[in-house]
């Protein structure tokens, strides 16, 4: 119930206060969009953000980002972000689904962990699961950092860091993605069971 909901929120912060409050004046949005304004600085790239429109994002955004897109999400083959993806060189995101899109376009992923304390339930922490060789977390593929990292430490990185390695990409479409050299692609194995049972009727 939603009573009980909040009773369980309220205990954990009642809990975990001190990490929560660091997490607040320290590791919080605004450090986090600083780290990568300085690191596209230094390695001349275009700050560009998606926000998705039903969350409200922070105003501070439209003093660091180079290029804030709205996606209301009715274009579609290509959407707005599937036209950004087509001159990207490197994606940012937390627990988001285009690591998907992001391994199709073979573009190098970065995902920032969100701090455990914000999953309670035992299903958000299986399907948010930070674990090597994970969807999240796929060396040579999705690197992941826990936010405190990514603030302390990304502007400095050097992009080579971030470059795609060939085998384990492999690996990932093929576990994650369902596509290798070897298959179909998934329309055309549509299409053929599609032709099958016409010819058997």
């Amino acid at each position: 119930s939603g009573l009980k909901h909040s009773i369980l929120n309220k205990l954990e912060i009642f809990k975990n206060y001190n990490l929560i409050k660091n997490y607040y004046e320290n590791y919080n949005e605004l450090n986090l969009i600083k780290s990568i304004r300085s690191f596209c600085d230094k390695n001349n790239y275009d700050f560009v953000v998606k926000p998705r429109l039903k969350f409200p994002y922070i105003k501070h955004l439209n003093k660091y980002a180079d290029k804030i897109i709205f996606d209301n999400e009715n274009l579609q083959s290509p959407s707005l972000l599937q036209k950004e993806l087509a001159t990207t060189d490197l994606i940012i995101g937390s627990l988001s689904s285009t690591v998907y899109e992001a391994a199709m376009f073979k573009i190098p992923y970065i995902n920032i962990e969100i701090p455990d304390i914000a999953f309670i339930s035992k299903e958000d922490k299986f399907f948010y699961n930070y674990k090597q060789k994970l969807y999240y977390n796929y060396d040579g593929v999705v690197f992941n950092y826990k936010i405190d990292e990514f603030i302390d430490n990304f502007e400095n990185e050097n992009i080579s860091k971030f470059r795609i390695n060939k085998k384990a990409y492999d690996r990932y479409i093929r576990k994650f993605c369902g596509l290798s050299d070897k298959n179909k692609d998934f329309g055309q194995k549509i299409y053929k069971i599609l032709k099958l049972r016409k010819k058997w009727k």
